[in-house]
């Protein structure tokens, strides 16, 4: 009888090798899979998410304000953050300059090329950049309801966003509203994360969120009165915790932050300009130019409040 060749004999060895590996190696996928779960099914939750977003943008045609706040953006990238027109510039903000990321990209690989469709490709690309960016509110909604609920209902709640049809029809276009709803999610949550650890970074990080927020979107203001609303309301039932805090220092730490980042978002265009010499357009800000003197200087830049006349007006 004849021996088996040395080929039969590593193909036979190789079997029982892989009769052994199979189940370890199934019994591990098993076990990853299992602990991973939530994980697994929360890139696939984004994965649906982001599917769904491109199908739209590719379905969508322009609509009128988002060549506005594009071509702001444009004229900010050059250095001129001013509002020209108050029709068309009233609620237009740095944070649109995102947009044009695909638009620079172009630029850099293709430094001579130019474009005759009077930008449209242009704003058609700068809508992956909201619809990616606006991962980040679905991500922020998982963890802090991972923190209150658990993670199977953290789950739940980003699938929930994740076929919000209002989200989805603003994670699409080129406007501020999808960075809006990240940065006053994203600052509620840290008031909340702050009243629970009194830490002095979730503190920072909180002052820092506020302040970009005014780089976002005008109604956003709302959060200086929101923000020491509910700071105010917790140490006041809650006595024993202010001990912990010196609110003077945070104060002082949250004015300061917020004048830095406001006035450097707006590459510091005619701050500190006196009070007598705005021209604005709203009663309200008519009425305090009466009221303080005119010499007054203003600690911000000139866009940042023009803007805040123009969102009232109109």
């Amino acid at each position: 009888m004849k021996r088996p060749s040395k080929v039969w004999l590593k193909i036979a060895h190789i079997c029982v090798m892989l009769d052994k590996c199979i189940p370890v190696i199934a019994s591990r996928s098993a076990s990853f899979i299992h602990k991973n779960a939530i994980a697994i099914m929360l890139i696939l939750v984004i994965a649906v998410y982001l599917f769904n977003g491109i199908q739209y943008i590719q379905a969508q045609s322009i609509t009128y304000d988002e060549g506005n706040f594009y071509n702001y953006a444009v004229r900010y990238l050059k250095g001129n953050p001013d509002r020209i027109n108050p029709m068309t510039d009233d609620s237009k903000m740095p944070v649109s300059v995102l947009n044009t990321i695909p638009r620079i990209l172009e630029q850099l690989i293709e430094p001579n090329s130019q474009k005759t469709d009077m930008g449209v490709s242009d704003i058609i690309h700068g809508r992956y950049i909201t619809l990616f960016f606006s991962i980040f509110i679905l991500l922020l909604i998982f963890i802090w309801t991972k923190e209150l609920y658990g993670k199977k209902g953290a789950l739940f709640a980003a699938f929930l966003f994740s076929f919000c049809p209002n989200n989805m029809a603003l994670a699409t276009l080129v406007t501020t509203d999808s960075y809006s709803v990240f940065f006053l999610l994203l600052s509620i949550y840290l008031v909340w994360k702050f009243c629970k650890t009194k830490s002095i970074y979730v503190f920072l990080f909180l002052s820092f969120s506020v302040a970009v927020s005014q780089l976002v979107k005008q109604s956003l203001f709302h959060l200086y009165i929101l923000v020491p609303f509910c700071l105010l309301s917790y140490f006041i039932s809650f006595r024993k915790a202010i001990k912990d805090v010196s609110l003077t220092k945070l104060t002082f730490l949250f004015i300061l932050i917020n004048l830095v980042v406001i006035n450097a978002g707006y590459y510091f265009y005619h701050s500190f300009m006196r009070l007598g010499e705005y021209h604005f357009m709203s009663n309200l800000f008519l009425t305090l130019q009466k009221i303080f003197p005119e010499s007054l200087p203003i600690p911000f830049p000139k866009p940042f409040i023009d803007g805040l006349d123009m969102g009232i007006y109109y």
